[in-house]
């Protein structure tokens, strides 16, 4: 998990043990806050990682290669916080306000690496090495999952198919999309999210 400082252009404190790659992509995550991936060198990275191009090529081909292990990094973090807010106990409506919530918290966390998945990630290099970077595929096997539960067929919610689970994933894309590149507050859009899924969700008699 990379841990990147909420002060623009700085490094949070390294934890004892970190590893030379966490402190790279760090160091990636801290150059995106002041330009945008196609501007951010090397001697950037390394630099706010307080480390060397020799360390740097030790533990990734390129930037390319640093920079997608920076977005999975980010994106399973967000993953994590959303697997474990939600209370699987809960009424199924407070469980998609947990879920989206803490999706929101997470794109709030790290603005500027979302913003350059947003914004950058589609155009660069081959689509197959493009896609490998993405994590929808984990995301929609998390909702997919958080769905198939006892308490929520007791409440007449149907398991989400995952042709489902990418219609939601895809919404809440286009609304991150919005709070990442207006820098809009996300309690813009996560209510409007919440509704819009509980809605969808939601037995018929709801």
């Amino acid at each position: 998990m990379v841990d990147v400082g909420h002060q623009k252009g700085t490094v949070a404190s390294e934890p004892t043990g970190s590893s030379y790659r966490d402190r790279l992509m760090a160091g990636m995550a801290a150059s995106l806050t002041q330009r945008t991936y196609r501007d951010t060198t090397i001697g950037e990275i390394v630099a706010h990682a307080r480390t060397s191009r020799r360390t740097f090529y030790k533990e990734f081909s390129g930037l390319d290669d640093c920079y997608f292990a920076l977005l999975r990094s980010v994106h399973s973090e967000i993953l994590g916080m959303v697997a474990t807010a939600v209370d699987m106990t809960a009424d199924w409506r407070v469980q998609v306000r947990q879920a989206i919530t803490a999706y929101f918290a997470g794109v709030q966390t790290h603005p500027a690496v979302i913003r350059s998945y947003v914004r950058e990630l589609p155009s660069l290099g081959d689509p197959t090495v493009t896609l490998q970077s993405r994590p929808r595929d984990q995301f929609i096997a998390l909702l997919v999952g958080l769905s198939d539960t006892a308490s929520l067929r007791t409440s007449d919610i149907a398991p989400v198919t995952a042709e489902m689970a990418r219609f939601l994933v895809g919404g809440l894309e286009e609304l991150t999309a919005l709070v990442v590149e207006e820098n809009r507050p996300v309690d813009d859009v996560v209510e409007t999210a919440i509704t819009a899924t509980t809605r969808l969700l939601g037995p018929a008699t709801a």
